[in-house]
């Protein structure tokens, strides 16, 4: 019965997250980008400081 559930409950969280798909793309490439930014702001503030 417990390996049921977790192909029920694990199935359910599959077709969640292929729904959201679109969602979670654009989350990380914002992530990604603000990552970009911070490096580029990082490596400016070490080359101002010597």
């Amino acid at each position: 019965m417990v390996g049921v559930r977790y192909a029920v409950h694990f199935a359910y969280q599959e077709q969640a997250i292929s729904d959201n798909a679109a969602v979670t793309d654009a989350a990380r490439a914002g992530i990604e980008a603000q990552a970009r930014a911070a490096k580029q702001v990082r490596a400016a503030k070490q080359a101002l400081a010597g």
